[in-house]
């Protein structure tokens, strides 16, 4: 197997994610299993590096499908039977495998998730007023004398102070009503500008996981591009070293061409 082969760059690191995600999913599985257990921080936490994981795992599959083209377009450099190129298929399309049915049973655990529900009320208000009516009538047997024009003097007097009443309370229920529209615009515009902000937090956390996630494939392929770079240092000291021999031999050979010559 020649050590230019970058299969096997990738191959242990996949190997270890697989063992890291079947241990995590077993615990993953305890708490799914215990109903109070089930949706707490430890589940929760569970469930999304299980994600992350499978994702990472994908990524490194990739690199290594790619590494079985290079492989097929070169099988002379790698010196590389059909036997060992489909072993190598076979190992990616079993962890492909392993990686699915973990995800399915990650999807299926949502439908078994409680649901919640909340209920709400309805509230009124409604208010009503009646007037009463004063019926005055004294008489006298000869008609109609200064008490009697004293007495509707003073209901007149009264009836107008109610009605000036009934006015004020009337400007001042308009009032509150202009007040409580405010309030209720006011209100209306704050709860608008809540849910912009809860919408903008929503996308720029959603920008972070994304930017997480490109961070750690792109630390996986600089692993793999320095693993490589190990190996190709390696081999290009190994001919600079073959070099220096042959130059020695070389003057050694010279040398002892000209003192036998002398």
């Amino acid at each position: 197997m020649s050590l230019e082969d970058p299969f096997f760059v990738v191959k242990d690191e996949v190997a270890q994610s697989v063992s890291s995600v079947n241990a995590l999913y077993g615990r993953w599985q305890q708490l799914f299993n215990d109903p109070q257990m089930r949706g707490n921080e430890e589940y929760e936490w569970s469930t999304n590096e299980l994600r992350n994981q499978l994702r990472s795992i994908d990524w490194d599959l990739e690199d290594l499908d790619e590494t079985i083209s290079i492989v097929e377009k070169h099988p002379q450099k790698f010196q590389l039977d059909r036997n060992e190129v489909n072993q190598r298929k076979q190992f990616i399309a079993n962890t492909r495998s392993t990686v699915r049915e973990i995800r399915r049973q990650l999807n299926d655990a949502k439908s078994v998730a409680p649901s919640r529900s909340a209920d709400g009320g309805a509230r009124g208000a409604a208010a009503g007023s009646g007037g009463g009516g004063k019926g005055k009538g004294k008489g006298r047997g000869g008609g109609y004398d200064r008490y009697q024009k004293l007495d509707d003097e003073l209901a007149a007097a009264n009836d107008d102070m109610i009605g000036r009443q009934q006015q004020e309370q009337a400007l001042i229920m308009e009032e509150q009503d202009d007040q409580l529209e405010r309030v209720g615009k006011t209100v209306g515009v704050l709860k608008n500008i809540g849910q912009d902000i809860g919408r903008e937090l929503e996308e720029q956390n959603v920008m972070l996981d994304e930017f997480d996630h490109e961070m750690d494939r792109t630390d996986s392929r600089l692993k793999t591009t320095l693993k490589k770079l190990d190996k190709v240092l390696e081999a290009s000291k190994d001919k600079k070293q073959c070099c220096l021999i042959m130059v020695l031999i070389l003057v050694l050979t010279i040398l002892i061409i000209v003192y036998f010559t002398v």
